[in-house]
């Protein structure tokens, strides 16, 4: 169990703070009055990678709690669907035509509101997946595991690169 709750859990806790940079660059953005597009392209692609990589965990680990979660969580998910389509949008607005979309600033303020309802649907999903599932109970499909650690083990080594430089560097926004 729990090697199969660190598959989905261990990208969450990567996806957080990542989350929360790139919310503090889209708010200092609005701030700012100036667009942080290296930092920003580091942060959207990885926190989309660990999210996908940690929900393929969940649903192949434990398909059998996916009914009794679906429930619970499809409201929450639905709001996050809505909000990546509003971000996405927001993100080419405010990344791609910064200072000439006659839209900029509520876009720009769209983006970063994004992530307050990103976080708070990602708590809701969370708790209603930990209330919802019961853990003593569900048949954990163990015989997939070999074929994510490959997935993982990639995956982390290829965000590790961007990630790292953008720490780097993130010093230097003034």
């Amino acid at each position: 169990m729990n090697i199969a709750l660190f598959f989905v859990i261990f990208p969450l806790v990567l996806y957080v703070p990542l989350l929360l940079i790139e919310m503090n660059l889209s708010f200092l953005s609005i701030a700012r009055g100036r667009s942080f597009n290296d930092y920003m392209h580091v942060t959207w692609e990885t926190t989309h990678t660990l999210l996908i990589l940690s929900v393929i965990a969940f649903v192949w680990l434990f398909n059998d709690a996916v009914p009794m979660v679906a429930p619970v969580v499809a409201l929450p998910l639905l709001l996050a669907a809505l909000c990546f389509l509003l971000r996405a949008a927001a993100y080419i607005i405010v990344y791609y035509e910064w200072g000439t979309h006659p839209l900029q600033r509520f876009a720009s303020q769209c983006f970063a509101v994004s992530h307050l309802v990103l976080v708070a649907g990602l708590l809701w999903v969370v708790y209603g997946v930990a209330t919802t599932v019961p853990w003593n109970t569900v048949v954990i499909q163990s015989s997939l595991i070999i074929y994510l650690w490959p997935g993982a083990i990639a995956t982390l080594v290829i965000v590790a690169f961007p990630v790292a430089q953008m720490y780097k560097t993130l010093a230097s926004i003034d």
